[in-house]
């Protein structure tokens, strides 16, 4: 057996051994303290990792500023590409977290445009670098352009298309326009991520009273629960089956998250990373199974984090596009355990996600 199916074979195993344990239900301790799990959850995920978002996006903003006030020299694009790599670790960090604040004011589809229906970014960008009015680009002014243009999936666009360095370094007109719109989008998203940072930033009991409902903690706490599930279904619809497709003759590469930047297994490795540390926020650590439900996420995250490429090209290849099964399959088993046992151990009850319908 080749170390490759060997090391299948056993994920595979840990992977049966973990849904079994799950079978094995348990009640959890008490009445849950709705307005100290959430508090938890502002304080602990919330607030330091929208900081650390609008930090990295901050930084970005001012990267593209510099570097369209200097010569432009093609070397220097590397400086941008680092700049995006760290905001976008900083946002798939905090994306599981759809309700509250990043659910006002159209947040999250300002930062997010994903999956792009209709080539929407691409026909966005095509406007913008076709202008000629500097007025366009000012942040009042841009903010009213589509969503499409304004978040990360544009900002990947711009940096990581085929012709994208020689574009922004050109002399002239058209690579100082070219940058302005990559210097717009940059201080879009920083706007943005303040927006988050601030609106995570206020008191636990203001968050939830927004909520409007009798109980808020418990309601704010439902809607948090409803974002971990909906992450999971996320990572595996979008991040995993859209490329994927549901055979070697279906799968679509070139459609994978973040594909152009080559992130698209990071962000699954980060995303679950945040699922963990959300969940442990949830659920009592001294419940029957809160060791089986964190289990689960850890064996999807290990198998993500040892992927030898990117999700597409590894969903397309015969020789590899059983890690693709595999690793879906266990983010799976990671969802079907926390969707019967979480939502248990609170005593509360999740409908539909916010994938529900799209």
């Amino acid at each position: 057996m080749r170390p490759v199916s060997r090391a299948l074979f056993a994920a595979a195993a840990l992977l049966a051994s973990l849904s079994a344990a799950a079978s094995v239900r348990a009640e959890p301790r008490g009445k849950p303290d709705f307005d100290a799990i959430f508090a938890s959850v502002v304080e602990k995920f919330a607030k330091p990792r929208t900081t650390a978002f609008a930090e990295a996006a901050d930084t970005e903003a001012k990267v593209w500023t510099a570097f369209c006030a200097s010569a432009r020299k093609p070397s220097e694009i590397e400086g941008l590409k680092a700049a995006f790599a760290r905001t976008a670790d900083a946002w798939v960090a905090i994306e599981v977290l759809r309700s509250g604040p990043a659910a006002q004011a159209n947040r999250y589809e300002r930062l997010v445009h994903w999956p792009e229906r209709r080539n929407a970014i691409g026909r966005g960008l095509a406007q913008l670098y076709a202008g000629t009015n500097p007025a366009d680009l000012e942040p009042a002014a841009f903010a009213k352009t589509s969503v499409a243009v304004q978040g990360l999936n544009a900002m990947e666009r711009v940096l990581f298309e085929p012709d994208a360095t020689k574009a922004l370094a050109a002399p002239g007109p058209a690579g100082q326009r070219r940058c302005a719109v990559g210097s717009a989008i940059a201080t879009a998203i920083a706007a943005t991520a303040g927006e988050l940072r601030d609106g995570w930033g206020r008191d636990p009991k203001a968050i939830a009273a927004e909520t409007g409902a009798s109980e808020p903690g418990r309601e704010a706490t439902t809607r948090i629960l409803t974002d971990l599930l909906t992450e999971y279904r996320a990572i595996i619809e979008v991040k995993i089956d859209q490329p994927a497709g549901k055979s070697l003759e279906q799968a679509k590469p070139a459609t994978a998250e973040m594909a152009r930047s080559q992130r698209s297994t990071r962000t699954i490795v980060l995303a679950l990373d945040a699922l963990d540390a959300l969940t442990r926020l949830l659920i009592d650590p001294d419940w029957a199974e809160a060791d089986s439900v964190l289990a689960t996420v850890a064996s999807a995250r290990s198998i993500a984090a040892t992927e030898p490429g990117e999700i597409g090209p590894l969903a397309a290849d015969p020789k590899t596009r059983s890690r693709v099964v595999l690793l879906r399959s266990a983010v799976d088993s990671a969802y079907e355990t926390a969707v019967e046992a979480v939502p248990a151990a609170l005593g509360l009850t999740v409908g539909f996600t916010s994938l529900d319908g799209d």
